[in-house]
């Protein structure tokens, strides 16, 4: 029995956070994106983590999500405000991964990371 506690995904610490964080800020930006299912599973579990810290509405959390994504001046305004009040009610699941063709030469499986409840699901 294997304890791991995340997908490494071939990198260092300090290379791994670093994609996670810039996937994560693509995601709140665009609310879709394409990537390998590894990372979009891990991406997912920093996601949710953010937006939770969203609903807090805190000033520790806002600290912490700042501290987290790429250009917070610019995605802060839109987790603390669009995407809190989009998932006030929701418990968790705020983001969805949906497994696609594999696009690269290299047959990697590929998969669409997703927020819930976004405007192509209405």
């Amino acid at each position: 029995m294997s304890t791991l506690k995340y997908r490494h995904l071939g990198r260092d610490s300090a290379h791994r956070k670093a994609l996670l964080r810039n996937l994560v800020t693509s995601l709140i930006e665009q609310e879709s994106i394409t990537t390998t299912w590894q990372k979009a599973k891990e991406a997912q579990r920093q996601a949710e983590k953010l937006i939770t810290l969203a609903k807090k509405n805190t000033d520790a959390s806002k600290t912490r999500a700042e501290s987290f994504l790429f250009e917070p001046h610019k995605h802060l305004g839109k987790i603390f405000g669009e995407l809190r009040e989009r998932y006030a009610s929701r418990q968790g699941g705020y983001t969805r991964v949906l497994r696609t063709e594999p696009k690269k030469r290299d047959q990697a499986e590929s998969a669409v990371l997703e927020l819930v409840d976004g405007p192509k699901d209405m």
